[in-house]
């Protein structure tokens, strides 16, 4: 649509005119056919005082006007219309164009058909358009107006009035932009708005929550709703609307389960304040609500963590006891040595676990901790052998005494005591045990010892109670040693005080 068609839509456009809203001329003093002098200057008393109420409302209420003889192309703007368009009062000729070029490019063709639609189906115009002023500054409007029409149906004025809505506008971007900072946060800390009316016996999830969570309620019934609450929590959740209702408190903070739509247990937190009704009665929670189920797990298995760190904090204690009190040496520095070495042992093991959140130890890297003091890798001297196998925590530390034994043993008097000796260890997982073999070859020849030592007990009574065991055989080209341990945790042992 162009400008010259809303000027004049029969003959193009018009000289825009000022429209004189100044006092009314004398008529000449020729006397009306149809008032005498008294009854016309009432009429014009009555009409100067319902423009001067129109003026006073429009300038009340904030509103800028404008009244466009379409035929002539006279426009009349009062002043705040001026000010709205970013013009001095009185700075321009009042006219369609003045109007269009005030009007944001962006905003033109559409503001331009929605006149040309109101005008051609005779309904009233109302549209929202942005002014752009000099200094570049943008300020929105929101205007309404109609046509009139002659008696053969053709357009001849438009009468209108526009109000500056440029602060509301702002203040709506903010709010859409506080809203938006808001979304991102409650995803970001994984939370879902919530409300709970009092009314219900059972709370609720957010639809947030339901889009990251199937609980397999959407658009259920309130009775099936209900039905997702783990029944454990009936009481905690009666108790926590009760207290509501009947408390003093402006928060509520509260802990339930729903099942999924798989009957996975999915535990809920609640933040919450209590909004009260005009007579201070409570009516409903409005807070967030969290998916807490990750960390409640984590809580859980920090809690067995524990009391598995507990109990093998116990075992290395009597452990170590034992070996303070049943180790023998000739001399003091040699038992020192000794005592030290096991203990170092433990230690390499209770860090590997601890590495591993005592989930479980490797056995290639337990072998690994207990030979690299001994060449492990250099010149073939040890060789190990055999797939990737993780031991239970509670196997791990003992098998490590029982390496550490045998690793001893080898650099004082076997394979690791000479360097042409070579030690190889090869093991296997056969039917959930661990059948690990460990083979001297190239040291000095062998003798089965006389009597058995702490050493040698401690290799024999170490994995009882897990249900391993070894056997030693002295043959004359080295020692050889089979250990075969279970690769599935069995109940806690007590702890033998005395492995003699």
């Amino acid at each position: 649509m162009t400008k010259e068609s809303l000027d004049n839509p029969k003959a193009g456009p018009a000289a825009a005119k000022v429209e004189n809203t100044g006092p009314r001329e004398a008529n000449n003093g020729l006397s009306s056919p149809s008032y005498d002098t008294a009854d016309r200057d009432h009429v014009d008393g009555a009409l100067r005082g319902s423009e001067e109420r129109l003026r006073l409302a429009l300038e009340i209420g904030g509103l800028a006007s404008w009244d466009w003889h379409i035929a002539s192309g006279k426009v009349v703007w009062n002043d705040r219309h001026f000010l709205q368009q970013g013009y001095a009062v009185g700075e321009v000729l009042p006219s369609y164009q003045a109007w269009l070029d005030r009007l944001h490019p962006d905003d033109r063709d559409e503001t331009v058909a929605l006149i040309e639609a109101a005008r051609d189906g005779r309904s009233t115009f109302h549209h929202e358009f942005r002014a752009l002023w000099p200094d570049g500054s943008i300020h929105w409007r929101a205007a309404r107006g109609r046509f009139f029409y002659d008696e053969s149906g053709t357009p001849v004025r438009m009468i209108g009035v526009a109000e500056d809505i440029t602060e509301q506008k702002l203040a709506a971007q903010r709010m859409a932009a506080s809203e938006a900072r808001l979304r991102l946060a409650l995803e970001a800390g994984r939370m879902a708005p919530f409300e709970w009316s009092l009314d219900d016996a059972l709370p609720p999830p957010s639809d947030d929550l339901r889009r990251r969570v199937d609980f397999g309620d959407a658009g259920a019934r309130l009775e099936e709703g209900r039905a997702r609450h783990h029944p454990d929590d009936a009481a905690l959740l009666s108790k926590t609307r009760q207290r509501a209702l009947d408390g003093d408190d402006t928060f509520s903070d509260f802990e339930f389960r729903r099942l999924t739509a798989d009957a996975q247990v999915r535990w809920l937190q609640v933040r919450s304040e209590i909004v009260r009704d005009n007579l201070g009665r409570p009516r409903k929670l409005v807070g967030v609500q969290l998916d807490v189920t990750e960390q409640r797990e984590n809580e859980e298995r920090l809690r067995l963590l524990m009391l598995e760190v507990d109990h093998r904090a116990k075992n290395l204690l009597f452990v170590v006891q034992s070996m303070v009190s049943l180790a023998k040496a000739g001399d003091l520095e040699t038992y020192r040595q000794a005592l030290l070495g096991r203990i170092e042992s433990l230690s390499r093991a209770h860090q590997l676990l601890a590495e591993s959140r005592w989930s479980g130890g490797d056995l290639r890297q337990l072998l690994t901790e207990e030979l690299g003091p001994y060449g492990l890798g250099d010149n073939g001297h040890i060789k190990l052998d055999g797939p990737p196998i993780s031991l239970p925590a509670r196997h791990a530390q003992a098998l490590a005494l029982c390496l550490h034994e045998l690793a001893t043993n080898a650099a004082k008097y076997g394979a690791l005591s000479v360097d042409e000796g070579v030690l190889t260890v090869q093991w296997r997982s056969s039917h959930g045990q661990l059948e690990l073999s460990w083979i001297e070859r190239g040291g000095p020849p062998v003798v089965a010892p006389r009597r058995s030592g702490f050493g040698g007990t401690l290799l024999k009574r170490s994995l009882q109670p897990f249900g391993g065991r070894v056997e030693l055989h002295w043959a004359e080209l080295g020692l050889s040693a089979q250990i075969t341990l279970p690769l599935q945790a069995n109940p806690d042992p007590e702890p033998d005080p005395d492995p003699a």
